[in-house]
């Protein structure tokens, strides 16, 4: 981060982390020692400071590494203190100066290691109590219960699942991808969907194309009388 301050004046970043069962933490970046945080926040890391040679004259960088599993970041928020934390009432001249620090920019950047979700057919996906019903000009509506979960290994590290659905029309005009549309979100390794409208037009297989690198559950229409 970007910083200008006074010799008195001290400026952090705070961090806080979740994880996919709610576990918090929260990080202090501090350009001093802040024991008097060290309740405060679960962890008090302490910066380096550069100077900014292309910046004005009084601007600093500070910068730090954090080292955190499991956890994403939720919430960025500043911490003002002075250098010494002052106690009571004071009539000394210092104790009347006013704060002054200036957050000129942030930035945050990984470690390069990214997130690696397993391939579409390390899963396990399953659709029960179908139920399917007529409805005018042809079309049909569909209700299932979707449910899932990895072959092997922890799941429990995708704590969220994006829902949606492709319906395959009998004819497919060549290079012209399916519509997706999103049907919801779910937290839970099950997704029931009621009533959702089947066109006449859509293909009797009930065919359904991956969604990018996603596991899928196939579903059969059956044949118009």
């Amino acid at each position: 981060m970007l910083v200008k301050s006074d010799n008195n004046s001290l400026l952090g970043m705070y961090l806080e982390f979740s994880s996919p069962v709610d576990e918090r933490k929260s990080i202090l970046l501090a350009p001093r020692e802040a024991n008097h945080f060290a309740n405060t926040f679960s962890e008090v890391a302490i910066t380096r400071q550069l100077k900014h040679l292309k910046a004005s004259q009084g601007w600093v960088i500070q910068e730090t590494r954090v080292h955190i599993r499991g956890h994403k970041l939720t919430e960025i928020g500043s911490v003002c203190y002075w250098s010494q934390p002052r106690m009571g009432k004071s009539t000394s001249t210092s104790s009347s100066k006013k704060y002054y620090a200036v957050l000129g920019h942030i930035s945050i950047k990984t470690s390069g290691q990214t997130q690696q979700f397993p391939p579409s057919d390390s899963w396990q996906v399953e659709g029960h109590d179908i139920k399917w019903d007529a409805g005018s000009e042809g079309s049909k509506t569909a209700s299932v219960k979707i449910t899932w979960k990895l072959k092997e290994g922890n799941d429990s590290e995708f704590p969220k699942y994006n829902i949606y659905a492709e319906k395959i029309p009998v004819k497919v005009v060549p290079g012209q991808e399916a519509a997706r549309e999103f049907l919801g979100v779910v937290r839970a390794e099950a997704f029931y969907v009621a009533g959702f409208a089947v066109a006449s037009d859509i293909g009797i297989d009930g065919s359904v194309q991956k969604l990018d690198d996603s596991p899928f559950y196939q579903l059969e229409a059956p044949e118009a009388p």
